[in-house]
C-alpha cells in the first residue's frame, strides 16, 4: 500500500515524466519514478541529484523547485533534511536575485525555512531577502507615485524603506567586519589563493549592500522633503562606495572608461548617483552622469533609457517644469533609436498621468507632447488603448484658448486610424478637416517635419477619397521634404504618388508620361527598396492597358520566377482571373469551370510564396471563397478547406485589419447557408462590434434586426429592456442605411427599417418622434395607407385634430366603403370634427356613414354606439 510520501512522489513523477519523454537518456528515470508506489525503487541522494542536474540542464526551474521542496518536506533524516533545506534556500536566493517577478512568494518561502533553520541565515541568504524587500519597496513606491500619492500610503512606504535600511545597515556592518577579518587572515596564512576567493565573495556582498543602501536612501529622500538633503548625501556616499569613486571627487571629472557598462549593476548605480545629484541640486553633476550612460560602449537600450531615468529624476522631486523642459528637448533629438523613442514617450504619458492631480496644466502639456511623440512614431493603436483605459478625451473644440497644432494633429491621426478600421467616409472627412485645422492653427510655430507628417496624412486621405491628382502633387512635394531625414517615409510618399497617378491613367491616359517620370524618380532615388520594385511593376501594368485580359495574363505569366516582381505578378494574375470569371456568363459559358479552376490554381501558387504577406494571401483566398459561394455547383468541402486556409492567414494580420470584417462576413454567409444559427449569430455579433461603417455591417445589421424583431414579436410579454434593445438595433440600422427621403425611397431595406423604428417609437410613447417619422414616410409614399393611418392616429393622439382631419379625409375618400379601414377613418374623422367644434359636420358625417354602410358587425356597432354617445354629450 502506498504511503503519503509515495503519493506525493507519484504526482511529481507524472509531471517529470511529461518533461522527460522528450529525452531518451532519462526515460528510464521517469519510469522508475512512476513505479515508486510499488516500492520498486527508493530515491536516494545520488538519484535525486541526477534529477536536479537534468532539470537544471533543460531549464525546468519550476519542476526543479518542486523536486527540492518535495525532497526537503519528505526527508526523515534531520542531517540530510537540513542539507536539502540549505540547497533549497540557495535556489530561493537565486530567484530573489534574478528579477522582479513573484518576489513576495520566494521571500516568504525563504523566511519560513529560516524559522526552522536560523543557522542557515548566511550573509548571502540575508542579502537575497533584502534584495527581494528592496524590489517590493520599489514596486510600492512606483504604485504610490502613479496612483495619487495619498499621505496615508506614503507613511506606510516610508516605514517600509526605514525598516529595510535598518536591516541593510546591520548587514553592511556585519559584512564589513567579515571583510576586515578576511583581509587580516590573508596576511597571516600561506594559503592565500582560497582566502582571496573568499575575500572577493565578501567584497561583492559588501558592494551589493552599498548598492541597495544607495537606492534606499534615495527613495527615502524623495519621500521625506524635510530630510531630503541629508538622506541624499547618504545615498551619494553609498553609490560612490559601490562605484569606487572618492567622496570628495567632483563627478564632472569622471570618465566613461572607468566603468564596466556590461554590468547592469554598475549602470544602475550610476543612474542612482545621477538621480541623487538632482536631489542634492547639482544639475551639472547629474547631467554628466547621465551623459556617461550614453557612451557608445553601452547597449542601445541602456543609452535610450537615459532619458526615461532623467525624466523620473525630475518628476520624483516634483520638478515639473524641469520635466517639461526635458520632454520638449527629447522631442528634437535624433540620436535615439525608434524603440527608445517609443519607450520614452510611453514613460512620458505615465509621468503626465501621475502629476495630473497636482499640476494639471503641466500634466496636459506633457501628455500632449507624449501623444504627439507616439503619433510621430505611428503608435496609433497604443494611443487609442491609453486614452480609453484612462478615460481621456482629445477635446479639439474651440474654447477660450484654441487647440494646439499637436492636439489637433493627434486627434486627426486617431480619426484617420478609426476611419481606416471602420471604412467610414464620414470619419475620414472629419479626420481631414481636423488635420487641416492643425496646419492652420499656428503655422509659424509648427516644426517643419511634423507639419510634413500632418500633410502626409491629409494626402493619404485625399487618395482614399479619390482626389488622386491633388494627392499626387502633394505626395511628390512631401517625398522631397522627408528626404534625407526620413528615407523610408520619403520612399513611401513617392510610391503613393506613383500609385495615384497610375490609377488616374486607367481613366485618363494623359497622366501616363507623368506617372512614368515619378516611377523613374522612385527607382533612381530609392534603388533596391520594395517601393522601387513595386513602382517598376506598376510601370509594367501600365503597359498592359489596352490589351485583352488573356493578352495581359500571357504577359504577366512570362515574368521569370527569379524576378523580384514575380510575387506581384502572381497576385495580379489571380486578381485578373477572378475578374475574368466574374465577367463570364456563368450559365452558358463552357469555359466556366476552367476559369474557376485557373483562379484557384493562381491563389494556391501565390500563397506558396514565402515573401507574400499574410494580408495579400488572405485577400486572394477570399476572392476564391467569393467565387465558390457564387458558383452554381456549391462545393461545401472545398469552401470549408479554403476558409480553414483563410483562418490561418487571418491570425497573421493586425486585429484592426480591414480584411478581417470581410473574412468574418464569409463565415457568416457559410453558417447562414448551413442553417447554423449559433455560428451565424457569433459572426453577426463580431461584425456588429468590429465592422462598424463597413459594407459588411449592413448584412449583419439587417439579419440581427430581423431575428431580434421576430423574437420579440413571438414573445407574449416582452420586457421594456428587450424593447429598448430592439429600438437601439433599429436606430443603428437606420443610421447605417440612411433616413433621408432619398434613402427611404430608393432603398427598400432603409424604408422597412425606418418604418419599423417609427412603429417601435410609437408603441413606447415617443409620439412626437414617431409622428415626424411617419409624416416623412407618408410624404415619400403618399399612397401607402398604413403610413397615412399611423399619421392620423398619432395626430389624433397628440390632439392635433386639424391636421388629423386632412389625413382621415384622404383615407376615407380613397378606400372602398364598408372595409375596416374605411370605417375607422370615418369614425376618427367624425371625432376630429367634433373636437374642432364642427359638431354639425360631425353629425352629418356620422349619419351619412351609417346610410352607406351595410349592417355593422358587433365590433363596429359598439364603436359607432360609443361615438354617438360622444356626439350627444357634446
Amino acid at each position: 500500500m502506498c504511503s503519503k510520501r509515495h503519493l506525493h512522489l507519484i504526482a511529481f513523477g507524472n509531471k517529470l515524466a511529461r518533461l522527460l519523454l522528450v529525452g531518451g537518456a532519462f526515460l528510464s528515470l521517469a519510469l522508475a519514478i512512476n513505479q515508486r508506489c510499488l516500492g520498486q525503487w527508493e530515491l536516494n541522494k545520488q538519484q535525486a541529484q541526477q534529477v536536479e542536474t537534468y532539470l537544471k540542464k533543460v531549464g525546468a526551474e519550476k519542476l526543479l523547485i518542486e523536486q527540492l521542496e518535495l525532497e526537503t518536506a519528505s526527508e526523515t533524516n534531520q542531517v540530510l533534511r537540513r542539507d536539502k533545506a540549505r540547497r533549497l534556500l540557495n535556489v530561493y536566493a537565486e530567484k530573489m536575485m534574478s528579477g522582479r517577478i513573484d518576489q513576495a512568494n520566494w521571500q516568504t518561502k525563504a523566511e519560513l525555512l529560516l524559522k526552522l533553520y536560523p543557522d542557515l541565515a548566511t550573509p548571502t541568504i540575508r542579502l537575497s531577502i533584502l534584495q527581494s524587500k528592496y524590489v517590493l519597496g520599489e514596486k510600492s513606491y512606483e504604485k504610490w507615485w502613479a496612483n495619487g500619492r495619498n499621505q496615508e500610503s506614503k507613511m506606510g512606504i516610508i516605514d517600509q524603506w526605514k525598516a529595510l535600511r535598518t536591516e541593510l545597515v546591520e548587514l553592511n556592518r556585519f559584512i564589513e567586519s567579515e571583510y576586515q577579518d578576511k583581509i587580516a587572515t590573508s596576511q597571516n596564512i600561506d594559503n592565500r589563493e582560497n582566502v582571496s576567493d573568499a575575500l572577493l565573495q565578501v567584497e561583492g556582498a559588501l558592494l551589493h549592500t552599498n548598492y541597495l543602501l544607495g537606492w534606499s536612501y534615495y527613495f527615502a529622500g524623495v519621500l521625506d522633503p524635510d530630510q531630503q538633503k541629508s538622506l541624499m548625501r547618504l545615498a551619494d556616499q553609498q553609490f560612490r562606495n559601490f562605484l569606487q569613486i572618492e567622496s570628495t571627487q567632483s563627478l564632472t571629472t569622471i570618465k566613461a572608461s572607468w566603468f564596466d557598462f556590461s554590468s547592469q549593476w554598475q549602470t544602475r548605480a550610476l543612474v542612482g548617483l545621477a538621480m541623487t545629484q538632482r536631489g542634492l541640486n547639482y544639475p551639472k553633476q547629474c547631467s554628466h552622469c547621465f551623459d556617461l550612460i550614453q557612451t557608445n560602449s553601452n547597449q542601445q537600450y541602456t543609452r535610450d533609457m537615459r532619458y526615461v531615468w532623467e525624466l523620473n529624476s525630475r518628476l520624483f522631486l516634483n520638478e515639473y517644469n524641469e520635466a517639461l523642459k526635458l520632454v520638449d528637448l527629447v522631442a528634437t533629438k535624433n540620436n535615439i533609436s525608434k524603440k527608445g523613442r517609443v519607450g520614452f514617450w510611453k514613460a512620458t504619458l505615465d509621468g503626465g498621468l501621475a502629476i495630473k492631480s497636482v499640476a494639471p496644466e503641466i500634466s496636459a502639456e506633457i501628455l500632449i507632447t507624449g501623444l504627439a511623440g507616439l503619433t510621430r512614431e505611428s503608435q496609433g493603436a497604443f494611443i487609442e488603448t491609453f486614452l480609453t483605459k484612462n478615460e481621456l478625451e482629445l477635446s479639439t473644440e474651440p474654447d477660450k484658448s484654441s487647440p494646439s497644432f499637436e492636439l489637433l494633429w493627434i486627434a486627426g491621426s486617431q480619426k484617420y486610424r478609426l476611419a481606416q478600421s471602420q471604412q467610414s467616409e464620414r470619419i475620414l472627412e472629419e479626420a481631414k478637416q481636423t488635420l487641416e485645422r492643425a496646419l492652420n492653427s499656428a503655422p509659424e510655430h509648427i516644426d517643419p517635419l511634423d507639419g510634413a507628417r500632418c500633410r502626409f496624412l491629409i494626402a493619404k486621405i485625399e487618395c482614399d477619397q479619390g482626389n488622386l491628382a491633388t494627392a499626387a502633387d502633394s505626395l511628390i512635394e512631401l517625398s522631397l521634404a522627408f528626404d534625407p531625414i526620413e528615407r523610408e517615409t520619403a520612399a513611401e510618399a513617392q510610391w503613393l504618388a506613383a500609385q495615384s497617378l497610375a490609377e488616374l491613367c486607367r481613366e485618363q491616359p494623359r497622366y501616363l508620361i507623368q506617372t512614368r517620370r515619378v516611377i523613374d524618380s522612385l527607382s533612381r532615388r530609392f534603388p533596391g527598396s520594395t517601393y522601387a520594385q513595386r513602382g517598376e511593376f506598376e510601370k509594367l501594368k501600365l503597359g498592359l492597358s489596352g490589351l485583352t485580359n488573356n493578352e495581359a495574363l500571357n504577359r504577366l505569366s512570362a515574368i521569370n520566377s527569379s524576378s523580384p516582381n514575380y510575387p506581384l505578378a502572381l497576385n495580379e494574375i489571380a486578381k485578373r482571373r477572378y475578374q475574368s470569371w466574374a465577367l463570364s456568363d456563368q450559365n452558358n459559358s463552357v469555359d466556366e469551370p476552367k476559369k474557376l479552376q485557373a483562379l484557384i490554381d493562381s491563389e494556391v501558387d501565390y500563397r506558396r510564396r514565402p515573401m507574400a504577406s499574410d494580408a495579400s494571401k488572405l485577400k486572394l483566398v477570399l476572392l476564391v471563397v467569393d467565387a465558390l459561394l457564387k458558383n452554381e455547383d456549391f462545393d461545401e468541402p472545398l469552401i470549408q478547406q479554403k476558409m480553414n486556409v483563410a483562418e490561418e492567414f487571418a491570425r497573421g494580420v493586425q486585429t484592426n485589419h480591414p480584411l478581417l470584417p470581410e473574412f468574418r462576413y464569409y463565415k457568416f454567409l457559410i453558417a447562414n447557408r448551413a442553417n447554423d444559427s449559433a455560428k451565424a449569430n457569433t459572426e453577426i455579433n463580431w461584425l456588429l462590434k468590429n465592422a462598424k461603417g463597413t459594407r459588411f455591417e449592413r448584412s449583419a445589421l439587417v439579419q440581427h434586426a430581423q431575428s431580434e424583431d421576430q423574437r420579440m414579436q413571438s414573445s407574449p410579454n416582452p420586457t421594456p429592456q428587450q424593447i429598448e434593445q430592439l429600438i437601439a438595433t433599429f436606430e443603428r440600422l437606420v443610421d447605417f442605411l440612411g433616413d433621408t427621403t432619398e434613402s427611404i425611397t430608393t432603398n427598400n431595406n432603409a424604408r422597412i427599417a425606418y418604418a419599423r423604428l417609427a412603429k417601435l417609437k410609437s408603441t413606447t410613447g415617443r409620439t412626437e418622434l414617431a409622428l415626424k417619422m411617419y409624416l416623412k414616410l407618408s410624404k415619400a409614399f403618399p399612397n401607402n395607407r398604413s403610413y397615412l393611418r399611423q399619421c392620423g392616429l398619432l395626430l389624433s393622439e397628440a390632439n392635433q385634430f386639424d391636421e388629423a382631419i386632412s389625413i382621415w379625409k384622404r383615407l376615407a375618400n380613397g378606400i372602398e366603403p364598408g372595409t375596416d379601414l374605411w370605417l375607422e377613418a370615418k369614425c376618427k374623422l367624425t371625432l376630429a370634427l367634433l373636437k374642432t367644434d364642427k359638431k354639425p359636420d360631425a353629425l352629418a358625417l356620422y349619419h351619412q356613414t351609417l346610410r352607406l354602410t351595410p349592417p355593422l358587425n358587433e365590433f363596429w356597432k359598439k364603436q359607432f354606439d360609443e361615438l354617438l354617445l360622444q356626439l350627444k354629450s357634446d
